[in-house]
């Protein structure tokens, strides 16, 4: 009876703690559509999901300051001031008290914050969604787009409409993303680039050797011959240390300190995967976890594992007998060989991320197959022993098969993909290939019959016929998802549409000038071909060069700036 007494009272006294630790590591934060990652999971308490405070204080770009002696958290923000307490209900905003629902709390050493306090404290929206188990944080963000201009041999910017906002005083720019623009001053100490605002303040000194925009509200900073980040949100610079970075994704970018030492970082540049040495490239995350291979003891044998975002293993390859197919994880699964008694061939499978086999399917290749999955498919192979002739196919990402029976396909892009079939197989030539697509149940919508395609990109793609023309072709012409012909062919090329529907094309290129013009989607011309350059921007202006000057066009086709 005493020994059932004490296990039970044991029991009690770990109850809070075993409620935080079984909470599910699979939350997703996301700040304006972009996923955050922490050195700890978010935990719930009480049904509140708790953050890292220092991060989170961070992510949201306010300053964050502890006091050890009153263990107190204090995050300011644009004349904002929060203040937290270690194990207390009671808050401060701005020096008025609040009360929270679950107090600050110490786990794993870290210190917890409720997640939507803190946000909401700083202006911020915040939704929760019970059935994904994403909590997403929203600012209302100032994303203005400015187009860079030039005027005699200096470099400023204009708004939609044409006017000058930013004087132009700077030796380059380049076009606004996320709310700031790339310049670049070159004097007696240099060429240096920074980062400006809307108004021409600079919020990144110029100080750098090459900007570039990144994802995930990020620009590349390269400084010397090393690279780093900057955060436009939180205003921070991950040091340039790195000799290459990768852009984020999922909140997480891989590093390089040379060409075989790789790593991870978060958004507030912690090493959260630290540096290892592996002679492949690194993955990207993908629903929360990466891909990795790790070289063993020996050289040249590698240990593949699937890692998430706080470096934990949750698949090892080699100890379920099972070879990777993929390196992305995809609605939860993962493609793998499930090896033969010999290990030469095997059946395709699909793991969770238990490294359990959910999914078998009538489906074999070799055990140095790769399925290289882009846009939910993957291209798959069927090779005939009797004359070695090879069909191609697709598989999707739950294991559904598309029959192979083509002689070519190319990845799946807005939901179509180019297939081809050789009507000659004894003209080597290309003359005899036939382009069509298919979508992605696999039916033929468009049979093939043109002598080469484009993707199709927000709806439409270019194509080509033979004839008796230029190398044996006409110019490019453009078609819907259905096969109808919008534009004969017409043009020597056609970029891909953008969103809103406008393309620019070339007319005719020679070994002296070309010709380039913008189109929309209905062949309609809207800036004649006749430049230089051009290059449509998706927000609404073209940008053109002639005879070595600038000029900006709106969906209209009108000129709202012109260098003189």
């Amino acid at each position: 009876m005493k020994k059932f007494l004490f296990t039970f009272i044991m029991i009690l006294m770990f109850l809070p703690t075993l409620s935080l630790q079984a909470a599910n590591n699979s939350i997703i934060v996301k700040l304006n559509g972009d996923v955050l990652s922490f050195d700890q999971p978010p935990i719930i308490d009480s049904g509140r999901t708790l953050l890292p405070i220092r991060a989170i204080f961070e992510e949201l770009g306010a300053t964050v300051t502890w006091d050890s002696k009153t263990q107190t958290a204090i995050g300011e923000k644009d004349g904002k001031k929060v203040i937290l307490k270690l194990n207390d209900k009671n808050a401060q905003i701005d020096g008025k008290p609040v009360t929270l629902d679950v107090p600050v709390k110490m786990i794993s050493n870290r210190t917890f914050a409720p997640a939507r306090f803190v946000a909401e404290s700083f202006g911020a929206i915040v939704n929760w969604d019970s059935s994904t188990k994403v909590m997403n944080i929203s600012f209302a963000t100032d994303e203005t787009v400015l187009y860079p201009i030039r005027e005699n041999g200096k470099w400023g910017y204009i708004d939609k409409s044409g006017k000058i906002v930013v004087e132009p005083t700077y030796s380059d720019a380049k076009l606004f993303k996320y709310g700031v623009g790339a310049v670049l001053m070159k004097d007696d100490l240099g060429e240096r680039w920074g980062l400006i605002d809307k108004t021409g303040k600079v919020v990144l000194d110029l100080a750098y050797d090459s900007i570039e925009v990144s994802t995930e509200h990020f620009y590349k900073l390269k400084l010397k011959t090393n690279w780093g980040f900057y955060n436009v949100y939180s205003h921070k610079v991950i040091t340039p240390i790195y000799s290459l970075v990768m852009d984020f994704c999922e909140g997480m970018a891989a590093v390089y300190s040379s060409s075989s030492n790789k790593g991870y970082i978060n958004r507030s540049g912690n090493e959260i995967i630290p540096i290892f040495y592996t002679s492949r490239s690194l993955s990207n995350f993908s629903e929360g976890v990466v891909y990795l291979e790790v070289e063993k003891e020996h050289y040249y044998t590698y240990t593949k594992l699937i890692v998430d975002q706080q470096n934990k293993t949750l698949i090892d390859f080699d100890k379920l007998g099972l070879v990777p197919l993929s390196d992305e994880f995809h609605d939860g699964l993962f493609p793998v060989l499930i090896p033969d008694k010999d290990k030469v061939n095997g059946q395709v499978g699909f793991i969770n991320k238990s490294g359990n086999i959910v999914k078998k399917v009538d489906y074999f290749t070799t055990i140095n197959g790769h399925l290289d999955y882009k846009n939910g498919f993957a291209e798959i192979e069927n090779t005939n022993p009797s004359d070695y002739t090879t069909l191609y196919g697709f598989i999707d990402t739950t294991g559904r098969v598309l029959e192979p029976k083509y002689d070519e396909v190319r990845s799946f892009s807005d939901g179509m993909a180019m297939v081809m079939i050789d009507a000659d197989k004894t003209d080597y030539s290309v003359s005899s290939n036939k382009w069509g697509f298919i979508d992605s149940s696999g039916k033929g919508v468009i049979e093939p019959q043109y002598a080469e395609v484009s993707d199709f990109v927000n709806g439409f793609a270019s194509y080509r016929k033979f004839t008796s023309g230029l190398w044996g072709q006409t110019a490019e012409g453009f078609i819907d998802k259905t096969g109808k012909e919008i534009l004969p062919p017409t043009y020597a090329s056609i970029e891909s549409f953008s969103k809103d529907g406008f393309a620019v094309v070339l007319l005719r290129p020679d070994i002296i000038t070309n010709e380039y013009g913008l189109i929309d989607k209905t062949g309609k011309i809207i800036v004649e071909p006749k430049y230089d350059e051009m290059q449509y921007y998706e927000n609404g202006l073209a940008r053109a060069k002639l005879d070595e000057k600038y000029i900006y066009f709106d969906t209209t086709g009108k000129v709202i700036w012109s260098e003189k």
